[in-house]
């Protein structure tokens, strides 16, 4: 009976630490989940995104009707952030006093019992839970809701809106403690609370707008609509204007129908008009302006009929330029250089089609495209601007005051070059394909395949 009673007690014995182990681990289980549940709501609210989650409140969503109301709002979303932030902290912290306090204990018999010393047995035990507590709340309960939340924003932030909400109105007191400790030291600090939206430069919009793309949810004509677009505010009125030399002008004591003939047989409806000489650009003329005036004999002047031309520095930016233009009610306008004579002329036209690329009507005579691929060699005009070089071929090319290719030749030579002569830039080969009137016109690179399926995947190639 005694021997019976003692492995009944041994049963009992085992059968109650067993149990107690299934608490502990359960309750650590518990406190791993509520660590995870307020990472994957504080990252996938925060991440949502309010048309998605409004569309399926449209369609009866509660929950989504939920998490939009702390989304939309700026301190509702303070408040919800709080007291994520909150959780994870006392979840934390319970947990790292619980397996101090209840499992260290638990494994030093198993550490004496597998031959350490007495005295060496809990500093090893309580580093070991410590080790394998932190590495299970760094996985389960930190990085994997947080990327859940962060791949499926609206589906996370749905699913753990209503226990937050609850844990919200039970930590209710803390929260607004922190809180207003933390705004208080803003405040001492005279420092302004941030928000907690998402913001991004352009130039991180672009790589997004890159990477749907490569995933397939933008074509190429999308694509490069929102990178251009992007993109506008690179440029200055310099790169985009038509240059002097290719402006057509004429001297404002020209008679009207002298200038209504020169514009018939040109693909342009308005005139710029100079006094002088093309550094003193006075106005500009339209073309329907000079019709009425020829065709009822009135006074033969242009300057009667001559509309004021507004005049730019060559270094205001496109998006500023646009809006000068459309506030003012403009349609082209003088760019000046830094002497205050004429560097040429920008249009809406001009800045419209760096948006949306070139585009000409039936009077617009015939220009070779920028790029095009020929044999082993991509030919591009001398004229393209280096900013978009770059961009094609993925390559950084030295700050040259020139802004076009032709231009930074001519920098690079200090001298008009010959047909055919090459040249190396930053470990690009260049080639001369053909100079007019002392301008470059054209030339040539050589890419490898990579590049040349890169520009075809971007619709810049056939």
């Amino acid at each position: 009976m005694p021997a019976r009673e003692a492995m009944l007690g041994r049963i009992r014995q085992e059968n109650r630490e067993a149990m107690e182990w299934l608490i502990a681990l359960g309750l650590v289980g518990l406190l791993i989940a509520a660590h995870a549940v307020c990472v994957a709501a504080e990252f996938s609210t925060v991440a949502s995104r309010k048309t998605r989650l409004a569309t399926l409140a449209g369609q009866g969503d509660r929950l989504a009707g939920w998490v939009l109301e702390i989304a939309a709002n700026p301190r509702a979303l303070d408040r919800f952030v709080a007291a994520a932030q909150v959780g994870i902290t006392l979840s934390t912290l319970v947990l790292g006093f619980y397996g101090q306090q209840h499992l260290s204990i638990r494994i030093e018999p198993l550490l004496e019992q597998a031959g350490l010393s007495p005295a060496a047995a809990p500093g090893l035990a309580a580093t070991s839970i410590l080790l394998f507590l932190t590495g299970l709340e760094v996985i389960l309960g930190e990085l994997f809701p947080k990327n859940l939340g962060l791949q499926y924003p609206e589906t996370t932030a749905r699913l753990m809106v209503a226990p937050m909400r609850w844990s919200s109105a039970l930590l209710h007191p803390l929260i607004e403690l922190f809180n207003g400790s933390g705004r208080a030291f803003l405040k001492l600090f005279g420092a302004s609370q941030a928000g907690h939206a998402h913001l991004h430069t352009a130039g991180e919009i672009r790589m997004m707008v890159g990477e749907s793309k490569s995933g397939g949810l933008l074509d190429d004509v999308e694509y490069q609509l929102l990178d251009n677009t992007l993109r506008i505010r690179e440029y200055t009125a310099h790169q985009v204007m038509v240059p002097r030399k290719r402006l057509l002008l004429a001297s404002a004591d020209s008679p009207s129908d002298q200038l209504l003939t020169l514009l018939a047989d040109s693909p342009y409806s308005r005139l710029p008009l100079y006094e002088g000489s093309s550094d003193n650009i006075v106005g500009v003329v339209h073309l329907k302006d000079l019709l009425c005036q020829v065709s009822q004999s009135q006074d033969r002047s242009a300057r009667s009929i001559m509309r004021p031309m507004p005049a730019f520095p060559q270094t205001i930016t496109v998006k500023r330029l646009f809006t000068q233009l459309q506030r003012e009610h403009f349609h082209v306008a003088v760019v000046l250089d830094e002497y205050g004579g004429t560097a040429g002329i920008a249009t809406l036209e001009d800045l419209i089609e760096r948006i949306f690329g070139s585009f000409e009507d039936e009077f617009d005579p015939p220009r070779p495209p920028m790029l095009e691929h020929r044999g082993d060699r991509l030919h591009v005009r001398g004229d393209v601007l280096l900013a978009d070089l770059e961009d094609w071929l993925d390559r950084s090319l030295k700050p040259a005051d020139a802004d076009t290719l032709g231009g930074l030749i001519l920098e690079r030579m200090g001298r008009l070059p010959e047909h055919q002569e090459e040249l190396t830039i930053e470990g690009l080969t260049v080639r001369i394909e053909q100079v007019d009137d002392y301008a470059i016109t054209e030339a040539s690179v050589t890419v490898d395949p990579s590049t040349l399926e890169l520009l075809r995947s971007r619709g810049l190639l056939p």
